[in-house]
Parts: C-alpha cells; sequence; structure tokens
C-alpha cells in the first residue's frame, strides 16, 4: 500500500474485512482492503489476513466507528417480513424451491460411475439384439 494509507486493522477473512469496510463507507470514510490470495483465485494464500487501510487522517474516526456495536434493532418490522425475506433468498428458478446441493466431488463420482456402468453394459451387448 502507498505511503498515504494507515492500517487500521487485519481481518482472519476477506469477509470480516469486506464488513468493516462497508461500515466505514456508509459512515463515509474512504477504505481499502488489501489481501495477499492473488485477487481470489487462491484464499488458501490468505496466510496474512486481510488488511483494512485508511488515511491517516480518518483513522481515529474509523476505529470509533468499528469498535461501536452494530444496532440490528428495529432493522426486521416483524416475523411476517422476516420469514418472506428467508422464502425469497431460498427460492430461485421461476419460484421453485432448490432441494438438490451436490459438492462437486460427487458429481464428478457419479458421472465416472454412470460412464463405467455403460462401458460394462457396452462391452457386454446389453444395447444389442441378436
Amino acid at each position: 500500500m502507498p505511503s498515504d494509507w494507515e492500517r487500521l486493522s487485519t481481518y482472519p477473512t476477506l469477509v470480516e474485512a469486506e464488513l468493516a469496510l462497508a461500515r466505514l463507507a456508509q459512515a463515509g470514510i474512504e477504505a481499502r482492503v488489501h489481501s495477499d490470495d492473488a485477487g481470489g483465485a487462491y484464499p488458501v494464500l490468505q496466510n496474512h489476513g486481510s488488511r483494512l487501510f485508511v488515511r491517516p487522517d480518518d483513522a481515529e474516526h474509523a476505529r470509533a466507528i468499528l469498535e461501536e456495536p452494530l444496532d440490528v434493532e428495529g432493522h426486521v418490522e416483524s416475523a411476517e417480513v422476516l420469514a418472506a425475506a428467508e422464502d425469497e433468498v431460498s427460492t430461485r428458478a421461476g419460484g421453485r424451491r432448490l432441494a438438490f446441493s451436490a459438492s462437486p466431488g460427487r458429481v464428478v463420482v457419479c458421472i465416472l460411475l454412470f460412464f463405467l456402468l455403460g462401458f460394462l453394459a457396452f462391452r457386454a451387448d446389453v444395447f444389442t439384439s441378436n
């Protein structure tokens, strides 16, 4: 980072640093996040955490903002609104609820298994008629 920026804090994950960045942006403080993870391609490289930088003139005010507890009271009007929001988030593709989720490893194993079964059936002449 250039010398005109001061490191305010270091966070263990990029998500936490981005949340702090959003809080500062909401307060009108310019901030930047620096993370050594090849632009997000290799998050495992993030062994030094994600660093949050601000201008030196804003450092004291930024620390005060980040030390304040989040006020989440009053942001959800009612249980019905919360339920509707959760339903909207969990619903995709024209209103159908997504019920199937599989890891990429399981998908690859299934594809290989079906390929092997097809190959064995072909070798046993299952698909040919006599």
